[in-house]
């Protein structure tokens, strides 16, 4: 645990469903820092090839594969946890579970898509995730499908108490706790990675 952050976590089950590039790598290590059992994404994208392997169709067999991490960590992100509405199956899958929705400026946003596409070779990924060909030449469709991702989400959530959403921006070790009911006690800053480089 870093020094200056103190936690007392309340057992839930934590979801990080913003797209890429919106803040979820600073987001992910604050969780480190707060001593939560953060799943390594590495185990998550087991299950995303899988079903990428399945033309992009979550069954019963991926949420089976999930229900194994659950039983071990606390706090979930990356794909396939923040693609499409899956969000929603693992609502009605698990109790006690809370759902952390980062967001940023659109056209930064698709700046950072773009970037990392170019030096990381991934358009591939991306065109999956957005089912969105040719992502640098449909700026405005890839925007409007992020921005409608964001509301469908906000939308799903309105009455369930179960979301919280936040620029990434103005996010904080305060914001979170308060969202998640959990005590904290901290003096250390908010992680702030691939900052001038990449947002993910």
């Amino acid at each position: 645990m870093v020094c200056g952050v103190a936690v007392v976590n309340n057992g839930k089950k934590i979801f990080l469903i913003g797209a890429n590039k919106t803040g979820t790598s600073s987001t992910t290590q604050a969780f480190e820092n707060m001593s939560i059992r953060v799943c390594p994404y590495q185990k998550t994208y087991r299950i995303w090839n899988s079903i990428v392997e399945n033309e992009l169709k979550v069954t019963d067999k991926h949420l089976l594969m999930l229900d194994k991490l659950v039983e071990k960590y606390d706090f979930f992100q990356d794909l396939p946890i923040c693609f499409s509405d899956m969000y929603k199956k693992i609502y009605d899958r698990y109790d006690n579970c809370f759902f952390i929705l980062t967001t940023r400026d659109s056209e930064k946003w698709a700046d950072s898509v773009y970037r990392w596409c170019s030096t990381k070779n991934c358009h591939g990924v991306y065109e999956k995730i957005w089912n969105q060909k040719d992502i640098e030449q449909h700026r405005r469709p890839l925007i409007e499908k992020f921005e409608m991702r964001n509301r469908e989400i906000i939308e799903y959530f309105k009455d369930k108490g179960t979301l919280f959403y936040c620029d990434i921006e103005i996010i904080s070790y305060e914001k979170i706790a308060k969202a998640l009911g959990i005590e904290i006690e901290i003096s250390a800053s908010f992680p702030k990675l691939n900052v001038n480089k990449e947002t993910k």
